[in-house]
């Protein structure tokens, strides 16, 4: 992933051999905004369907439990528990591309 300062970002949690935030994968190709614990937003230029897809098989690989989820062209939200954890994925519309916002915190 690229960033404004050109390092790449690593999370934990996951043995995909990506980049992860979270133990959720970061979505490639894709620029990080910003980064905050337990907040990450991306751009990417591909769609908000392609991502969504893509996000909605890679929490069902990682063994996350879904608890809600919306794919569609127009807009993606998909949340998630797992041991513990809890996430929210989101994905919509943006200039060139889509915008990826992900959520994470403690859950029972």
């Amino acid at each position: 992933m690229s960033t404004e300062t050109g390092s790449a970002t690593t999370g934990n949690g996951d043995d995909s051999g990506g980049e992860t935030f979270d133990g959720l994968p970061v979505y490639e190709p894709s620029d990080e905004v910003s980064k905050a614990p337990g907040s990450l937003v991306l751009t990417s230029p591909d769609s908000v369907e392609k991502i969504g897809e893509f996000y909605k098989n890679a929490v069902r690989d990682g063994d996350w439990d879904i608890v809600s989820e919306t794919v569609s062209r127009f807009a993606a939200s998909i949340t998630v528990k797992k041991r513990g954890r809890g996430a929210s994925i989101n994905v919509a519309p943006g200039t060139d591309g889509s915008v990826i916002s992900i959520s994470s915190y403690p859950s029972l």
